[in-house]
Formats: structure tokens, sequence, C-alpha cells
């Protein structure tokens, strides 16, 4: 039976709007937000009067299993709430035939958490426009079926938020008033470009952010992570978004500022300060306080229970400081075993502060001091946190020890202990970097923050270690082969010698875990793998027309600017080499060894009678392995191993500071002295997305009022030289923007050479720039010196041939990866030489500059193996726009912005300018 609409008799010569939704929340919303002078006919599944009409608002109630009746008005605009995506198509076609009769503004609304909407219905109607919403939060709507919703019931009633599988799903919270903005301008506007509009922020956030958020504006709400129970569960989240459609909500959407505006936390803010739940007793707080005798006997016993939980608590917290204190020298020197009891200690001291500081403040609320001892509280609560992160950690090195040498019989549950460990700890690490440290009046001069600023500091100081720790999670046993044994390729990468991975691979190493510990580590000359290869693989045209390799091998596998490609290059190297397979490849270069050098001293290598040390590894190196090497030869090998023995010793003395050995082992993950992939591709996108991987993968999302550019100077030197060791190079690029959104670059590498004999010599480099996708180059300079640009002549058919001519002015090879534009081309940098490389482009893409409004986010790509290159960047402007908001410091002038750093890691610029 064909399903239409059924209407009443009445009949209105005025224009009114048809508000039809079944659930009723949002067009409940919706007719209040429009407010009175509008006539409106609300057809909803809600009651929202205990009559049905009400001044200018009309009410029709949807019974269960009937059509209501909908009055015969002439309507102007019609809107059709479908919040469950239950509605048939056969009815939405019936309000099409409605709309187009009184020939009426016609808006669907749907949710993205719904099926994707029939679009096609759009289309039958001029008039007619979609409006998909995400995830609604405000007082008047709550859906707690979904994660925003859930984690926002959470944090107000309970004050605790589980948060399911890491935090990661990625979810698109929007506020009820944007919403009602954002459905009413679909409404009433008369310069709308488009069909179908989004009302939810663009960039989706996580829920672990999502909640920090929370957390931010209600710091008693704890946070804890659990696992997904259902399938159902684990694909919460994943919403499909419509391919094309228009953004209604501003390119920053404020969200912790939506989320205070809700005053959806306000309950749970209030019942926090309002009441105190004590052993199981809620006391309220605002309770008439009872007037008694003044006598002095009385008096003398109320001043002594006052004054104690207050010297108590005072007490209790220098202790539990000087244990953390204790803790955090013990974590420095190694001595984990001591550092577990004395943060253990610390940890339940602090425990017993906050008991004591709850009948404090009581009693200060009980004289008219509201606000009371809340300096202390929150110095409390960052010792509490402190100390735990400090107890996890020693627990998790101990434990981690004993598995990694085979000492622990219970290997497997202590392995899931260690992992759950470090979960919490980088939640409270998180949490720890939130709270507010300025304690004023009598609190700053009794508590100097600095100590507590301090510790807080050598926590960040593991920040990446913790970030890839928490991001891992379940699969730490596939990596550390607690069920099934794992073999990981080591290459040592010599970044005197640059290549596009991080440095010439002298040698590799074969690494082993099985049943968690580590198992065989041997070390070999990539000469003795290369040796044994059969057969002919084509190399990258560079390395065999300049460096003179018709053959590729192992030693040069890591020529790609992506390492993840370059890992599984020599991988493959590597197996049809020798036979081994791997499930992953792990890269360190000679500032890895130089950084660990530094955070552990000099090591002695009774092979060679040398103490190592940062300052003198490379040229040791050198004069031990490189110089008069041939191919066969066991030098490298030999001192390689030989070191790398003494500093395993070291480690074993236990003589080390632990805490800079972490940091020396965090900066070099930071600044890509070492590097990970692996060939398990959901483990590999962990890492690509920690940014440990050096990968060109960019989560970024392209619109018309943002600008995601992108640079990147990779190097390959084929010199068969160190001079690397001696060059400084400084990058600089400039940035235009005209009045139309058009955008132009200009990018300048300085090199300056300063070898002159071996190991150095002069620097003959294939470089590289990666640019965003389609960017066409204009111009190339060597020195201020225009360079004619000709394509490369990249087929060895052709540039091996006898009478082979290179073509006149530069060769120049354009190819696109992973969606970049990459130019490449040779130049040389003579010894105790300088030169200028600048290469000016074009992008694809142009801005719209109509909204008054628009964004630049470049992203720096460091290379691997470079040193902290300075960095500078330069943005020209239209003269009608400023520089609105940035997440770097500017140096402003007139139309122009400048920022000035130095590349020790990727960089990522943020930079927003608003018309003035």
């Amino acid at each position: 039976m064909k399903k239409t609409l059924s209407r009443s008799s009445e009949i209105s010569r005025e224009p009114v709007v048809l508000i039809f939704d079944k659930k009723g929340d949002l067009g409940n919303a919706l007719a209040l937000f429009l407010g009175s002078g509008l006539k409106k006919v609300l057809v909803s599944g809600k009651d929202l009067f205990s009559n049905n009409s009400s001044g200018d608002l009309m009410y029709v109630p949807i019974k269960k299993g009937k059509i209501p009746l909908i009055p015969d008005f002439a309507y102007s605009c019609l809107v059709i709430v479908d919040a469950e995506g239950d509605i048939d198509k056969e009815y939405l076609h019936e309000f099409v035939k409605k709309a187009e009769k009184e020939k009426a503004r016609l808006v669907f609304v749907s949710s993205l958490k719904n099926k994707p909407f029939d679009y096609k219905i759009v289309d039958s109607y001029k008039e007619a426009y979609a409006v998909v919403v995400g995830e609604i939060f405000g007082k008047e709507i709550w859906d707690v079926s979904t994660l925003t919703g859930s984690i926002l019931y959470q944090a107000s009633v309970s004050s605790s938020i589980k948060i399911p599988k890491m935090g990661m799903d990625k979810i698109h919270p929007v506020f009820l008033e944007d919403v009602l903005v954002g459905i009413s301008k679909v409404l009433f506007s008369n310069d709308l470009s488009s069909r179908v509009y989004f009302l939810f922020p663009k960039h989706p956030i996580t829920t672990l952010s999502f909640s920090r958020l929370i957390k931010k504006i209600s710091p008693l709400v704890k946070l804890d992570f659990v696992k997904a129970k259902t399938d159902e569960e684990n694909r919460e989240g994943e919403y499909e978004i419509p391919k094309t459609g228009e953004y209604l909500l501003s390119e920053r959407y404020r969200l912790e500022e939506k989320i205070r505006e809700s005053s959806l936390l306000s309950e749970a803010e209030e019942k926090d300060s309002g009441y105190l739940e004590n052993k199981g007793a809620v006391l309220r707080l605002d309770e008439p306080r009872k007037k008694g005798k003044r006598l002095y006997g009385i008096l003398v016993f109320l001043l002594s229970v006052i004054l104690t939980p207050f010297l108590a608590s005072f007490l209790l917290f220098l202790v539990g400081g000087y244990a953390g204190f204790s803790a955090q020298q013990a974590v420095g020197k190694g001595d984990m075993q001591k550092a577990f009891l004395n943060a253990d200690f610390s940890y339940k001291v602090f425990l017993l502060t906050e008991d004591s500081a709850r009948i404090a403040n009581l009693e200060l609320s009980l004289v008219g001091y509201s606000k009371g001892l809340s300096d202390f509280n929150r110095l409390t609560v960052f010792g509490k946190g402190a100390s735990f992160v400090f107890k996890t950690l020693a627990d998790s090195y101990i434990k981690t020890q004993a598995i990694l040498e085979g000492k622990d019989p219970n290997y497997q549950k202590d392995f899931f202990i260690v992992d759950n460990g470090i979960k919490q700890a980088m939640l409270v690490l998180e949490e720890l970097k939130t709270e507010p440290l300025q304690p004023k009046g009598l609190l700053a001069g009794v508590f100097k923050m600095d100590k507590a600023l301090l510790v807080l500091k050598s926590l960040n100081n593991y920040s990446m270690i913790f970030d890839l720790a928490g991001s891992l999670s379940d699969n730490a046993p596939q990596i550390f082969g607690v069920n099934n044994k794992k073999t990981y390729l080591v290459l040592f990468q010599n970044n005197m010698e640059l290549r596009p991975g991080g440095g010439f691979i002298g040698s590799y190493g074969i690494l082993s875990f099985d049943k968690g510990r580590i198992g065989n580590f041997s070390t070999s000359d990539v000469y003795d793998a290369d040796g044994q290869l059969k057969g002919h693989v084509e190399p990258p045209y560079p390395i065999r027309r300049y460096l003179l390799n018709p053959n590729w091998y192992l030693r040069d596998s890591n020529f790609d600017v992506d390492f993840t490609r370059d890992a599984s290059s020599s991988a493959f190297f590597l197996n049809q080499e020798t036979g081994q397979v791997v499930d992953g490849v792990i890269a360190v270069d000679v500032s890895f060894v130089k950084n660990l050098l530094r955070a552990i001293g000099p090591v002695y290598v009774p092979d060679y009678n040398e103490n190592v040390t940062s300052n003198n590894v490379y040229l040791l190196t050198e004069e031990h392995a490189e110089k008069n090497f041939f191919p066969g030869s066991t030098q490298k090998k030999d001192f390689l191993r030989s070191l790398l023995t003494a500093m395993e010793v070291k480690f074993k003395s236990g003589n080390i500071d632990y805490a800079r050995l972490f940091k020396a082992i965090n900066n070099s993950i930071e600044e890509k002295h070492l590097l990970f992939a692996f060939s398990n591709p959901s483990l590999q996108g962990i890492f690509t997305a920690n940014g440990v991987s050096s990968s060109l993968w960019d989560n970024r999302q392209n619109d018309s009022s943002s600008f995601n550019d992108f640079l990147g100077v990779n190097e390959a030197n084929l010199g068969a030289n160190k001079a690397n060791y001696f060059l400084k190079r400084s990058i600089k690029k400039t940035v235009s923007i005209d009045n139309k959104g058009g955008v132009t670059s200009t990018v300048s590498v300085k090199y300056q050479n300063s070898g002159s004999k071996w190991p150095g010599g002069d620097y003959k480099t294939y470089i590289r720039f990666i640019v965003p996708f389609g960017s066409m180059v204009s111009d190339i300079t060597i020195d201020g010196q225009k360079q004619k640009i000709v394509p490369a002549v990249t087929d060895p058919s052709i540039y091996e041939a006898k009478n082979f001519v290179p073509p006149h002015g530069l060769e120049v090879e354009t190819y696109n990866e992973e969606g970049k534009t990459i130019i490449g081309f040779l130049i040389i940098v003579p010894s105790e030489k300088s030169k200028t490389v600048t290469i000016s482009y074009e992008s694809s893409q142009n801005l719209a500059m109509e909204s008054g409004f628009f964004t630049y986010d470049l992203k720096v790509f460091k290379q691997p193996g470079t040193e902290s290159d300075p960095f500078s960047l330069t943005i020209n402007y239209p003269s009608g726009f400023r520089v609105y908001h940035s997440n770097y410091k500017l140096n402003t002038h007139k139309n122009s912005t400048n920022i000035f750093t130095g590349l020790n890691t990727d960089k990522e610029y943020d930079i927003e300018f608003s018309k003035k």
C-alpha cells in the first residue's frame, strides 16, 4: 500500500514552517529555537507541551503505529528530521511533492551515525537540501548510544570515563546550538552554494583527546582504558562521510568552549564542590553551622581538632615529596628496585595526604573559605601522579629486564602487566600536563614550584616513548615474540655519508626475540651479503648513472625518501642474498650511537685499546673500519662488534644515568636517528601514525579554505666519501599568497663544505625536493644563476651509449609518490666552497579568500640522518588580512610574517589568517 501524507481539513493562508521529527528531540529543540513571530507546525513523537498548541506553535503528536494528520497549510519551509534513518522512502517523496506544490524550501536533516542518506531525493527538487549532523550534545539532546554522548554521560554521572580501544576511535561532536543555527541558515538563507551541508567538525577528534578536554574542564574526572567487548563496539565511530558537501562550521571548531557552554559537566562540578565523600558518608557543606558556647576548654579542644588535619596534611606532603624526589634520583642512577620502593611509598603517602586534606578543606568551608586548600590539593594530586609514574616506570623496567634476560617464568602474564602499567602511566602523565601549578600567597613561599616543574619536565623527556608505548598497547607481545619468535633486520647507517633513508649501509645485524626475551644478535658486513646476490636487480637511475653501479644491492637499498619503502627493499635484498626472512627493520645511524655515548659516558674498547666517546666515535670508526677498507675485509664488522660488546658491558654494569639514557633514546626516535618498520600492515600503521617510520603519510584533509603545504629536502651522497661530516646546510622557504588565493613558493638550500681531504672532499649529491602534489616548477637557480631545465635522461640504454652527449642544461627528474610531487637533480658542492640552490614553484591549489578566513598549514619533513639544520619560513599575504592564530611564535611585519627554528625533528606550522 502506498504511503501518503495524511492531512487535516485546516487551511491557513499565512506562510508556515513545518517541522517533522518522528523521534522528536531535534525537532522540538528547533521549534523552540525559531522562537515566536513565526508560525510553526511541529509534528513530533515527543510531547513538547501539555496542550496541543501554544501561541505561534501547533503541536501534532505522532502516535506509535499511526500516520499523523498534517494540517494542510501553505508551508513556506519544510524540515524533515530523519534522526534514526527509519522514515520510509515513499513517505519522504510525499514531502517532496508537498514542497513542489507549495513552492516551499525543503530541508532533510539526517544523522552521520545512521546509514548514508539517499541524496538522489535532494536532486529531484531544486529547492531541496540535505543537512547531515554529527554527534549532538547539549542539555536538550544527549544520545548515550554515541561515543560522544557516552563519554559525557560517564563524566557527568560517575566522574569516570572508560575509553575503549586506546581512545583511537574518531568522533564528530557538535554542540546543539550550532546545529540549530546551521539548520536555520539552510532554511532561510538566499545564498546557498551547495545542496548538501555538513554540521559536524571537518577534522574529527579521537575519543582520547575528547576525554582529555573533559578532564581539563573537570579535573576530578578519571580516565581509564578498556577493551571493546563486542564487534559492534569495535565498529563504533567508523562513519561513512559523504564525498560531496559543504561544511557549515568553522575550520577551527572550538570544541572545548562548546563543552563548557553546554554546561553538561556543571552538575558533576557542583557535586564535587558542594559535597565531600568520606568513607561512604556524604556531607552537605552548606548546612547552617550550630552555635556553641565559647568556653575555654571547648575552644582548646576545637583548635586541636581543627589544626591536626592541617599539620598532618603538611607533614605527610613533605614526607611524600621527599620519597618521590628520592625515587626520581634512583631512576636516574638506574637503581630501579630502590626507585620502585620509594615511589610506591610516596604514592601511598600522597593518598593519605588527600584524605587528611579533605577534612582540612571541610573545616575551611565551614568557616566560609570556599576555596579551601585548592593550591595545596593540586600539588598533592601532582605528587601522587608523579610518584605513580615513577613507580610504574621502575616496576615495568624490572619486569621487562627479567623477561628479556629469560629470568621470568611468568613472562606472558608479566608482559601484559607491563603493557597495562605503561598505558596507565601515559594517561597519568597527560593529566599532569594539564594540572595548574601556580599557587599564590602563602603557598608560593612555602613550596618552591621549580622542584615540581623539574619533575614534570623530567617526565616529558620520555613523551615519545610513552606515546609510542601507549599506542602499541595490545601489539607489544607480537613485537617482542611473546607467543611466536620474531626476527628483525638492523641497519647500521653511516649518516656521514648521507643517503635518503639515513646513511650508507655499511653493516647490518640480525636480532631475534623469543618468548619475550632477546635471542641471538649477530652483525655482518654488508658486502658479505651483497656478494651472494644472484641475478640482476635494476637500481634507481641516480645510482646507476651517477654512482656507476649497474646493479642494486642491500648497501644501496635505502634510496627512497620514504623509509617504509626503504625497509621493504632492504628486507627483500636480505632475503634474496642470504635467504633470511625478517618481520621488521630497525635502522640506527652514527648520531644514535653518539647520543647513547653522550648519555652513558666513554666506553673502553679493549680489542682496539681505545676510549670511545661521543666526540671521537665517528673518527675512530673511520680510522678502524673505513680507511683502507676493501670488500670482503672484516675490519668494519670487527670494530663495530667490539664497540657494541663494550657498550653492552657498560649497560650491564649499572653505572650509568638511566634518565639520560632514556632521554637519549627518546630524542633519537624524535630526530629520526632510530627508525622502525614492520611487515605487518596494521602494526606498521601504528608506527607510521606515531611518526617513527619517516613516512610521507599525511592525514591532513584538503578544503578550499586551507592550504596544506609540504616540504622535504632529501639528499643522497653519491661521492663515495664522508663529506657530510664537514657539511653545513640551512634551508629557507618563502611563500606568497595573492589576493586571488594563488600560492607560490621559493625554497633555498645553502651549503658550506669545510672538508678538504679524506674522509671529506667534494659533496656530490642527488637532491630531491618533496612538495605538494601537482606543483609546477617555474625556475631553478644555482648560486644566483638561472638554470635551463631539461628532462632527466633516465634510460641506461641512452646515457650508457658510447656516443651519448648529456643535454645542455640541468637535468631534472619529476615524479609523484604518496600524494606528493618530487623534483630531483644532481649538484656538486666543491670542498672548502659554498653553494646555494633555489627552486621556485607554483601550487595547483588555490585558496578560497571570499570567506575572509584561511589557514596555511606547512609540514616540514626532516631527512633521517641530518642534524638540526637552521630553517626559516616567510609568508607574504594580502594586505586586507591579518594573522589570527599560530602554533609558533611569529615575527610579523606589514603583510609578512616569519618563523625561525631548527629542523631537529619533523615540524608543522599552522597559521590562521582572517580579514582585518
